[in-house]
């Protein structure tokens, strides 16, 4: 077997692509649907955290800023994570199950810019709290379900409306993808015994 060890130096974004590059045709994860199973290989993976990232850095997000996450276990959650990485941004999750005020405290604790929902029910905890949290400049969902009145207020945003604006930021400089992907550093955190 091959030597490897070059692969300890990426970060978890350069590690997709290089992924990508070895097996891009291959099933990288699988979600049921409905009774289906959906599958996304590497490259459609590569291709939604690229759409995500470039997403983000145009709707504000930049190296450093911080995305709180909270929802379900889907896969958009992974692609939404591994976007703000690539960008230089910070993901950190928040349990689904959190009340609004905790939110709030963890949110301000944590200085989160941005926030990723699952849907209408953990929308609707920031709406709650949202006088609370004035750093909060974007709240992306997942499921479109409940959120019609939600859609003319821009602190809102459809992660499909996301995608569409990295699919437009690809298409306008195909490179920049990369060469946000190349600037990360991975980090070693020491502990002491």
């Amino acid at each position: 077997m091959e030597n490897q060890d070059h692969l300890l130096e990426y970060t978890i974004p350069q590690l997709l692509r290089w992924r990508v590059k070895e097996t891009g045709d291959k099933v990288a994860l699988r979600e049921k649907d409905f009774g289906y199973w959906n599958n996304y290989t590497w490259n459609n993976y590569y291709e939604i955290v690229r759409k995500i990232a470039l997403g983000l850095e145009l709707v504000g997000i930049k190296k450093g800023d911080k995305l709180a996450l909270i929802g379900d276990n889907i896969p958009e959650m992974l692609f939404m994570a591994l976007g703000a990485q690539s960008i230089g941004a910070i993901s950190a999750g928040i349990y689904q199950t959190t009340l609004p005020d905790e939110i709030a405290q963890l949110i301000n604790y944590m200085d989160v810019t941005a926030v990723f929902c699952d849907d209408q029910e953990q929308v609707d905890k920031l709406v709650e709290v949202r006088d609370e949290i004035p750093q909060v400049h974007k709240v992306i969902y997942e499921d479109p379900r409940g959120m019609r009145d939600y859609r003319a207020d821009d602190w809102y945003l459809f992660i499909e409306d996301l995608y569409e604006i990295g699919e437009k930021a690809h298409a306008a400089d195909p490179t920049k993808f990369d060469a946000l992907i190349d600037q990360g550093h991975r980090t070693i955190f020491a502990t002491s015994v």
